[in-house]
């Protein structure tokens, strides 16, 4: 499902905001997790067998920013940003070179002939990418963590998360904990609506016009 599929534009997309209104009238500190799960349910159609690779990826960056943040001693942060940045590129080189490895380790003779056949999971450049740039924003004290669902919906936000951009936690983060969303007017939903729309031509009778 992407962007400019009907399934996206005419059922995913509806139900989404008409969740994200119906929450934030009712119960708002609810909204965020409705995001959450969103984007979760977004993500595993396109991969169901690697939504635990993506919350055990954004529990491991998250626990380990809190040890950062609350250490208070300067040479260990940057021993701590440095296994945490091993330990994110360690499994996004695990998923995208272990056949390659194989292969000419097969073709050098090494080993035998094998191939570990292992599937590259859906945007994990993306989300393996953002988290150590928020690693390294909190060693450089320019953040602060936040809540643990915050965060859920920081990584796993599926406008961005399988298309980019990477998105810094200072430029998205804030608006959740200050639930944007209740700010939303029809003014600024008309402005979203068509700047979508914009990018939605822009795709599809340009990009994929012109291939």
């Amino acid at each position: 499902m992407l962007f400019h599929e009907q399934s996206f534009l005419f059922i995913f997309l509806p139900i989404s905001l008409l969740g994200i209104f119906i929450i934030n009238k009712l119960i708002p500190r609810f909204a965020v997790w409705w995001i959450v799960i969103c984007s979760l349910v977004f993500y595993s159609i396109h991969g169901l067998q690697h939504i635990p690779l993506l919350l055990t990826s954004i529990s491991i960056n998250y626990f380990l920013g809190l040890i950062i943040e609350k250490n208070k001693f300067p040479n260990r942060n940057g021993r701590l940003l440095t296994v945490g940045i091993i330990i994110n590129l360690g499994i996004l080189a695990f998923f995208k070179y272990s056949d390659f490895v194989l292969s000419n380790l097969t073709y050098f003779g090494i080993i035998k002939s094998q191939k570990a056949n292992i599937i590259l999971p859906l945007a994990i450049s993306f989300f393996t990418f953002q988290q150590i740039a928020y690693l390294v924003d909190l060693k450089r004290g320019k953040i602060r963590t936040s809540s643990f669902i915050n965060y859920c919906a920081f990584v796993a936000f599926f406008p961005q998360l399988i298309a980019g951009p990477i998105v810094r936690y200072q430029a998205l983060v804030p608006q959740i904990i200050n639930e944007a969303w209740q700010k939303i007017s029809k003014e600024s939903f008309w402005i979203g609506l068509c700047l979508f729309s914009f990018g939605l031509f822009k795709k599809n009778y340009l990009a994929d016009g012109l291939r």
